[in-house]
């Protein structure tokens, strides 16, 4: 048996072309994440919904919210007093850093010139030692100035915590050194912003000891001490230039301590009797 080999060529069938289709891209709306509920009242708004919720009207609601009030404010003076104890623990003491010296317009008996001689510490030092104190617990300090009469009256404020202290002092301009009325006013606002700010703390002050020595200068009154004198003054309707004339001092911060008790008693008898 004879075999014939098929050399034909197998039939190869056209392929067709692959065709890319493009992804296409759709924007979808979304909705927007629903806005998270309102808080729920607190404090004083609270308390009056809660009340009139449960049926209480007129009367009852001032009294409740009286009540409520006098509580926040406890709270605050608690925590306002807890503040200022800290801060007043961390309080360093103020040193006296500039020297005041001039001549005495008026001369002594003898007819002598005299002059003024004495240190303190500036505002400004003072502002930078405290306020980091006062920040590190939550305590801020501020000043209110008003004329009353032809005095100037400063008014130092602490708050914090819900809560505030006032601690004023008042004064006439002073008229040291030959100032002029604008200067007298401005040293006079200085002099008692300093005096009402370390009232109000409870500051103290020391002496420097930069090489001249404090040994022999005359310690003069406290803060405290001077803010009882200013406002026995105002008690007694006496004058405050009259009384550091007789005193032979320009300002009652000059007083030196060991006259405090005589310039007080003084004042005392000036007192006029109910």
């Amino acid at each position: 048996m004879t075999i014939v080999e098929d050399t034909t060529a197998a039939e190869v069938k056209p392929q067709k072309p692959k065709v890319k289709i493009a992804a296409k891209s759709q924007a979808v709306a979304v909705a927007p994440p629903p806005a998270p509920p309102a808080p729920p009242p607190s404090g004083s708004l609270a308390v009056l919904q809660q009340a009139m919720a449960n049926g209480a009207t007129g009367d009852d609601l001032k009294n409740l919210l009286d009540v409520y009030e006098r509580l926040e404010a406890r709270e605050a003076r608690k925590a306002f007093d807890v503040a200022m104890a800290l801060a007043q623990a961390e309080m360093p003491v103020i040193v006296k850093n500039r020297l005041v010296d001039y001549e005495n317009k008026k001369k002594d008996d003898s007819g002598k010139t005299t002059r003024t001689t004495y240190k303190h510490e500036d505002l400004a030092q003072v502002v930078e030692t405290i306020k980091p104190v006062l920040h590190k617990h939550g305590l801020a300090h501020r000043f209110r100035t008003e004329h009353v009469g032809d005095q100037i009256k400063v008014t130092c404020i602490i708050t914090g915590h819900g809560w505030r202290e006032e601690t004023s002092l008042q004064s006439s301009r002073d008229t040291s050194g030959g100032k002029n009325d604008v200067q007298g006013i401005a040293s006079a606002v200085t002099y008692l912003e300093r005096y009402t700010l370390k009232a109000a703390l409870g500051l103290a002050a020391a002496h420097d000891d930069d090489g001249r020595g404090s040994e022999g200068e005359p310690t003069t009154i406290t803060a405290l001490q001077l803010q009882e004198l200013e406002k026995l003054i105002t008690e007694v309707g006496a004058n405050a230039d009259k009384a550091c004339k007789a005193l032979k001092i320009n300002s009652l911060a000059e007083l030196p301590a060991d006259l405090f008790d005589r310039a007080k008693a003084k004042l005392e008898t000036m007192r006029v009797p109910l």
